[in-house]
């Protein structure tokens, strides 16, 4: 890829990105995550309420959810609106984020839906009128640099490994690892793990600059699906995971053997406390 080409397709690219971080259900406009306990767990702005939503956001006792251990449902206050795709309900099953088709349930400005996380289950809020999401002018990226665009050669696991990644909830999460990138870089042999994912691989990984200018607990990278077991390794997309910009995500954390001693001045900077 030429040179102006590229530059242009990674400005669109973060653009992008940007993009995401503006939609009314994105990673700044999370206002809670609560975890369940078995039986009802009142929800609504009220302070009496199990889960206690943001003041001024919805109603003050929209119902409650029910929780046997497995599935969640909905119980809404009679008088009190609340909708899924469009449709007011007054009871509704909760399809959980797992599922791949998870239950959105809007009242007031919020909306909200199940999570499972291990064997806890929880329900994660948005609030479309979020200050952070007035605030946002946009991630800060390091400059392009093409030193940083690799090519990684896939040494496929046969079969994928399963092997447990830690996230920030503190909980230990089962996953599959395709296999590994090995690349060079300031003159040496570096080595990543990653992901199967339908676009492709994911990395989860650490760097020297996560002390000084990125994010503390590391960042995320997605490839493309490799070609000839060879993979386009760009960090100039190196990303922030979602608790970066918000205390209610359950972000996955780097393995051991994807924190790497260089630093990779490269992709996207941090600028919260570290």
């Amino acid at each position: 890829m030429a040179a102006n080409d590229y530059l242009s397709e990674l400005k669109n690219w973060r653009q992008e990105a940007d993009e995401v971080y503006r939609q009314p259900r994105s990673w700044l406009t999370l206002a809670g995550l609560y975890w369940l306990e078995t039986g009802d767990n009142r929800f609504g702005t009220a302070a009496d309420n199990d889960i206690a939503l943001p003041e001024g956001s919805a109603t003050a006792h929209i119902g409650h959810f029910a929780f046997d251990g497995e599935s969640v449902r909905a119980v809404i206050a009679p008088g009190v609106e609340a909708m899924v795709e469009g449709e007011p309900v007054d009871e509704v099953d909760m399809q959980p984020d797992v599922s791949g088709e998870p239950t959105y349930l809007y009242t007031g400005r919020l909306i909200l839906v199940a999570i499972v996380r291990g064997e806890r289950f929880g329900i994660r809020v948005w609030d479309t009128e979020h200050p952070a999401l007035q605030a946002f002018t946009g991630r800060t990226w390091f400059p392009p640099d093409e030193a940083y665009r690799l090519q990684a050669r896939f040494e496929p696991y046969d079969p994928p490994h399963k092997t447990h990644f830690a996230n920030m909830v503190g909980q230990e999460i089962e996953v599959e690892i395709a296999g590994a990138l090995v690349f060079e870089l300031h003159g040496q042999q570096h080595q990543l793990e990653a992901l199967p994912v339908s676009e492709g691989l994911f990395v989860v990984f650490k760097d020297a600059t996560s002390q000084t200018s990125t994010y503390p607990a590391g960042r995320y990278l997605v490839t493309d699906e490799p070609e000839d077991g060879k993979v386009v390794l760009d960090f100039n997309k190196a990303y922030n995971p979602p608790c970066a910009v918000t205390p209610y995500a359950t972000c996955t954390l780097p393995p051991p053997q994807n924190v790497l001693t260089i630093a990779i001045e490269a992709g996207e900077k941090y600028h919260g406390e570290h």
